[in-house]
């Protein structure tokens, strides 16, 4: 699709087309130097995380909570996961940096397997 508001008449009939701005939300620096090229990209400060916007553990069925130990909250993937991966059958793709909760997602659908094979007397212990 042409972005007509962005578009200008070079010589003759043809067309010029601006790149729009790239919005960056990290910081790039680099160094040369004879023998390589330092690159250091610098992510953006994490966003403050309320935890009432995360799901508590003690939300969880009371016997899916004992999975988890001492933990009082999902983290943000593991929120936005939450429904796919407790709440539905949905096969699931996970691909995030080490430490970043991936084990308990893989808990959560263990959780969400297990209730379809347990009964209700099982579940209330």
């Amino acid at each position: 699709m042409l972005d007509y508001a962005r578009q200008r008449r070079g010589a003759g009939d043809s067309q010029v087309f601006e790149k729009p701005e790239e919005k960056k939300d990290y910081i790039v620096s680099t160094e040369d130097n004879d023998e390589y090229r330092f690159v250091q990209i610098t992510p953006p400060p994490k966003k403050a995380i309320d935890k009432k916007d995360l799901i508590a553990i003690s939300s969880l069925p009371v016997w899916a909570q004992k999975a988890f130990g001492s933990t009082t909250h999902l983290n943000t993937i593991q929120t936005k996961v939450f429904p796919a991966a407790f709440q539905s059958k949905r096969n699931l793709l996970i691909s995030a940096p080490t430490g970043s909760g991936k084990t308990n997602i893989a808990m959560l659908t263990v959780m969400s397997e297990i209730s379809h094979h347990i009964t209700d007397h099982q579940k209330a212990t």
